[in-house]
């Protein structure tokens, strides 16, 4: 008995598990629930002008609200101002931890990798973005499996020395369905995030995820706001949304006349707004017609309330994202 013992713990030692242990492991962690992994490397990759920096400045100023990030771009430092002050305005939101390297990092030498980590380690950051890749990757061929590997050694070097999640912005070919250069960097993701732009409209599609489901594929438009621009979220709710849901929030059991006259909406507007938020199971509502907010809406409440949104649609705009 005490060798089988032995054995186990031997074996433990050597970090081998047996199958049936498995289901004790932790459970993966996330900075953004399902979009943004603790640790590993993804890719967001999108044509040029695809609005793929903007999204991942978003993504970066939401963590930096709670966590240390740090944000190494190789391109278009000097609208870096614009583009976050429009977008912390926006979310009226500070900075937070959010700090930018402003140097490019050249990810195929080691030397130059552990360079960066000395010079960031102090921050302890928990993410870690590259913009863009090919920026980060200078006098190296991304069709090549050698120089590609080195690029992916010099990212998880980051992130195991770290212990972060470290994002690569990267470009796709104008006529191509997939981000540029050699298969192994998908291989290698934990996440791949694709970001296409028709006019001024932006999707953002995840076309792998290593630990969970997909995400739903979400709908934005690129909306000029200060000197730079936004993306709006498509999801978002508008100001008749929000004082609809709220007041059922308040009142509950509340039926639909007294709704109206509190949030003087217009009637049609109110009871569309209404099957809507049923359909979505954000209310309930009793065949007398009283309506009530159920948890999910209060949930989709607080974050709408955190939130900015806007009372009128965007307007035209020539806007070349990066």
């Amino acid at each position: 008995m005490d060798g089988k013992d032995n054995t186990a713990r031997a074996s433990r030692s050597n970090l081998l598990i047996h199958a049936s242990e498995l289901a004790s492991l932790p459970p993966p962690e996330w900075l953004i629930d399902k979009k943004l992994p603790r640790r590993g490397m993804g890719v967001v990759y999108g044509q040029p002008g695809s609005g793929k920096s903007f999204y991942l400045l978003d993504q970066l100023l939401t963590v930096a609200q709670t966590h240390p990030v740090v944000y190494a771009p190789t391109e278009g430092l000097f609208g870096l101002h614009n583009r976050l002050a429009a977008l912390c305005d926006y979310r009226r939101l500070g900075s937070g931890k959010l700090y930018v390297y402003m140097s490019p990092v050249e990810l195929m030498k080691l030397a130059k990798v552990n360079e960066f980590i000395t010079r960031v380690r102090g921050v302890r950051p928990v993410l870690v973005a590259f913009d863009t890749l090919s920026g980060c990757m200078v006098g190296g061929d991304e069709n090549a499996a050698k120089d590609m590997g080195l690029l992916i050694h010099g990212c998880q070097t980051v992130s195991r020395q770290l212990d972060c999640y470290v994002e690569l912005a990267h470009h796709m070919p104008r006529k191509g369905k997939n981000e540029r250069g050699h298969s192994s960097l998908r291989g290698a993701a934990d996440m791949m995030v694709e970001i296409a732009c028709k006019g001024h409209s932006v999707t953002v599609k995840c076309s792998k995820s290593k630990d969970s489901a997909p995400f739903a594929t979400e709908q934005y438009t690129l909306t000029p706001h200060l000197d730079s621009a936004i993306l709006k979220s498509l999801d978002a709710f508008n100001k008749d949304q929000i004082l609809i849901l709220s007041t059922v929030d308040s009142y509950p059991g509340i039926k639909p006349k007294p709704l109206i006259e509190k949030t003087k909406v217009s009637q049609a507007t109110a009871f569309r707004i209404l099957r809507e938020f049923k359909t979505q199971e954000l209310v309930t509502a009793t065949d007398g017609g009283c309506y009530s907010i159920t948890a999910k809406g209060k949930t989709k409440l607080s974050t709408a309330l955190s939130e900015p949104f806007d009372s009128e649609d965007g307007f035209d705009l020539d806007l070349e994202a990066e």
